[in-house]
């Protein structure tokens, strides 16, 4: 069994850590979900620092340059330092499901899927 250390939020991002329901608040649970299970799909397949770095790019896909460059230095230094490392779990991401199908937003939203 391998002990990984799942990155918080400021190892990855600066500033204040926003709420969570404020960053959901206009997407629909639905589209979420659809993006939790694509991960727990990879993660079943091969939890492997590789695959990670894998799903994190294809969640980034539509962001910017900057973000993504500034994303990938800051990734880049922490595996330096501490290669066993994960961005996601499938235990986190299927406790987020929970959450999402015990308060489900049924809203109109331009969001879609991966």
């Amino acid at each position: 069994m391998k002990i990984l250390i799942t990155l918080a939020y400021s190892d990855i991002f600066n500033g204040e850590i926003p709420k969570i329901e404020e960053l959901l608040k206009d997407i629909p649970s639905t589209v979420v979900i659809s993006i939790l299970a694509f991960i727990n799909a990879q993660l079943y397949h091969d939890d492997s620092i590789q695959t990670q770095l894998n799903v994190m790019s294809r969640l980034m896909e539509h962001q910017p340059m900057e973000v993504k460059r500034l994303l990938n230095e800051k990734v880049k230094r922490k595996l330096e330092l501490e290669p066993q490392i994960q961005f996601f779990s499938a235990l986190s991401t299927t406790k987020f499901i929970h959450n999402e199908l015990i308060s489900f937003r049924d809203i109109k939203s331009d969001a879609t899927t991966l």
